[in-house]
């Protein structure tokens, strides 16, 4: 759920919040436009639909970052999450036409930690009047990026 604090409104936070929600929508498994796109690079052996997926996937981290990074009123620079998430598809897609996948799926996991990481590390500089609200977020993010 966005944030509704006056500060985060006038950041922009609140938009950046709502689109990783909606991209976290899109890679949740399930019947869902990333879960498709690997649903449908394995039953219709479409090859570049499971690196779109590792790109959308991604993507989906990097707005969490931007998300975190913007509840301090730091800048959130586009081309920041779109680069990450077209490498991902770039390696899963060349690596795939050569048969290999497990290098395609390291990149992804690798993207994804860092972004969560660094999602993380926005969060723990937070020193807002919301710092115990704060802190439950980015302890999660911490162990879902080691992990």
């Amino acid at each position: 759920m966005a944030p509704s604090c006056t500060t985060c409104r006038a950041t922009g936070c609140v938009a950046a919040w709502a689109a990783a929600e909606r991209l976290e929508d899109l890679t949740r498994p399930g019947p869902d436009p990333a879960g498709n796109y690997y649903f449908l690079g394995e039953a219709a052996r479409a090859t570049w639909a499971p690196s779109v997926a590792n790109g959308v996937m991604v993507l989906g981290s990097g707005c969490v970052w931007a998300g975190a990074r913007s509840l301090a009123g730091r800048r959130v620079r586009p081309w920041l999450l779109a680069l990450p998430a077209t490498a991902a598809f770039a390696v899963a897609f060349a690596l795939r036409a050569s048969g290999d996948t497990r290098i395609g799926s390291v990149v992804l996991l690798a993207m994804m930690g860092t972004a969560i990481g660094l999602a993380s590390v926005a969060l723990w500089r937070e020193r807002a009047r919301s710092w115990h609200l704060v802190r439950s977020l980015a302890v999660a993010t911490a162990v879902c990026a080691v992990y």
